[in-house]
């Protein structure tokens, strides 16, 4: 077990490579670059933008405040309570994301993605998985396109959103 305390300075970036093991960071006030090959991933706490790039990783993120770009060849994604724009790429692995303030771009080649009580704009593509969003309120125009998955919506302000939905085979609830 490693443990590393770094002083909270916005203009100095943390970098962490690792081949294998899990990563958990606490509290952490700096931009952040993670690259790891197959390690389960904990950010809790942490302000400044992030990125996090990983072969295999299940990823945890709980009260983050700040921009994250995020690509896992494989492995889940849970945020729970996150201000700032999100950018999530995988080629396998469920999303489950609530209470995000921010625009979100996700894309996943298999896997579904639930969304909760996001606010702002979404940028959702899913070749083979349902999306389902739930009181959320969008606020810009919005994109949800799924070649092969359900497309399901709840949304808080549905007369003031802009909603694209697109299913190849699948339902649009």
């Amino acid at each position: 077990l490693w443990k590393l305390y770094v002083p909270q300075r916005r203009d100095c970036e943390v970098q962490i490579r690792i081949s294998s093991g899990d990563i958990k960071v606490l509290g952490l006030a700096n931009p952040l670059v993670l690259t790891g090959g197959s390690s389960d991933i904990s950010l809790t706490n942490c302000t400044g933008e992030a990125q996090l790039l990983t072969a295999s990783a299940d990823i945890k993120i709980r009260d983050h405040s700040g921009n994250l770009r995020l690509k896992s060849a494989s492995g889940d994604l849970k945020i729970k309570k996150m201000t700032g724009n999100l950018e999530f790429k995988t080629s396998s692995g469920d999303i489950d994301i609530e209470n995000v303030t921010g625009q979100i771009t996700m894309k996943a080649s298999s896997g579904d993605m639930k969304l909760s009580r996001t606010k702002g704009s979404l940028n959702l593509h899913s070749a083979s998985g349902e999306i389902r969003i739930n009181n959320s309120k969008i606020l810009e125009q919005s994109n949800l396109k799924s070649a092969s998955g359900d497309i399901v919506v709840s949304i808080s302000n549905p007369l003031k959103s802009h909603l694209s939905l697109s299913s190849g085979s699948g339902s649009l609830l």
